[in-house]
């Protein structure tokens, strides 16, 4: 237990950017392991969120999908929402390698198990990884209200980090559908603001790297909580 809460804390160092730290602290608890499978799945998540955020090159990536694989096998059965997070992480490095078809055969597993234990989070979360990459492939074709309704839904919970993701994709599709100012109206659904004055101007939202670098601290501090259970 105290090895995999080493590799949690590795975990949410590492999402807030200080990877030499997260490494440091990920030796700790590697050090701590011995023979305990549970320990061994989160520090191969830890590891793994570490590989993806560096992505330097394909080798950091396919050890990062690698990572990814052996946590979900590990913990699929005894703990599927982290195993869902552990699947994501196996899709982001495929996505990231340019992998659609293993990113979304990897997606697609992590949300049958986010199911298992009715994770409105990571069920989201894994929707618009797909969705993202149906985006590349598609673009302005794949339908726009699935997105939408994930994101209202994801404001009803208060899941913010879902609810930027979502609100992001759905920008990137209205822009290449040519809708600038359906672009900015994304962002203001369930604000209350219903028309933007002639005069004002909104900056249109771009993002150039949409697929997730690996797990939100929000996902982070779940673990925590397994690991309290």
């Amino acid at each position: 237990r105290a090895s995999a809460a080493q590799s949690t804390s590795a975990l949410v160092i590492a999402l807030r950017g200080d990877l030499a730290r997260a490494g440091q602290r990920l030796k700790e608890a590697d050090a701590n392991t011995g023979d305990d499978k549970r320990a061994k799945a989160y520090s191969d998540l830890a590891h793994g969120t570490i590989a993806l955020a560096r992505g330097g090159n394909a080798g950091e990536l396919k050890r990062a999908q690698e990572y990814g694989r052996k946590c979900a096998d590990a913990l699929q059965t005894t703990e599927p929402v982290i195993a869902s997070m552990c699947k994501q992480l196996e899709g982001d490095a495929a996505a990231a390698l340019g992998d659609a078809e293993k990113a979304r055969v990897a997606y697609t597993a992590g949300e049958m198990f986010a199911e298992q234990r009715k994770d409105a989070e990571r069920i989201a979360n894994l929707k618009l990884a797909i969705a993202q990459l149906d985006f590349d492939e598609k673009l302005d074709e794949i339908p726009l209200n699935p997105i939408t309704e994930l994101q209202e839904e994801a404001r009803g919970r208060g899941g913010v980090s879902c609810e930027a993701n979502a609100a992001v994709l759905a920008s990137r599709v209205k822009l290449e559908k040519g809708d600038f100012l359906g672009d900015v109206y994304v962002f203001l659904r369930g604000t209350g603001i219903d028309e933007l004055g002639g005069s004002v101007t909104a900056p249109i939202l771009r993002v150039h790297n949409p697929h997730q670098t690996g797990l939100t601290e929000g996902e982070a501090t779940a673990l925590l909580i397994a690991i309290a259970q």
